[in-house]
């Protein structure tokens, strides 16, 4: 092989390792989502996640429920956002006409909001500390039956 050949070769091997080595640093960097199950492991999984993760971290449902029934495990999370000065947005399902006023999604999920005594667990759990540096965007959707419920809970870094 002459040195022409040997040198397009080195640098064709060289463009391949650099695409490969941030291919994976793109992979390894992206967080799996979390799946919601209503024991302390699932706190435990979300704190580690948001702590060690920088990107935004989604929550995941076996069960999905409604707005107005988020489970208290949940709620202390939200809660968490909202009281360290967290923005709570919410996503209507697809498909819909996005209402002029929040407030109007903001009614559906009425319970969250009303619960002090969530925010009392809060304070005694440092683990949630791990929440204040997020936003929270709930995403709705409707089921078969027409009705609204929450598809996920997506945990972003505040900007």
């Amino acid at each position: 092989m002459n040195s022409k050949h040997r040198l397009a070769a080195l640098s064709f091997a060289c463009l391949l390792s650099a695409g490969m080595g941030h291919q994976q640093a793109l992979g390894q960097t992206a967080p799996e989502a979390i799946r919601f199950i209503d024991l302390s492991k699932f706190d435990n999984d979300l704190e580690k996640a948001l702590k060690e993760n920088k990107e935004s971290i989604s929550v995941m449902f076996f069960e999905k429920t409604s707005p107005n029934n988020m489970p208290n495990r949940l709620q202390k999370w939200v809660t968490a956002v909202e009281k360290s000065g967290g923005r709570i947005d919410i996503e209507p399902p697809p498909d819909e006409p996005r209402p002029r006023s929040p407030a109007m999604l903001i009614g559906l999920l009425g319970g969250l909001w009303s619960s002090i005594k969530a925010w009392g667990e809060i304070r005694e759990r440092a683990l949630l500390d791990a929440a204040q540096s997020r936003n929270v965007l709930i995403h709705l959707e409707r089921n078969a039956a027409g009705e609204i419920i929450v598809a996920k809970l997506t945990f972003t870094p505040r900007l």
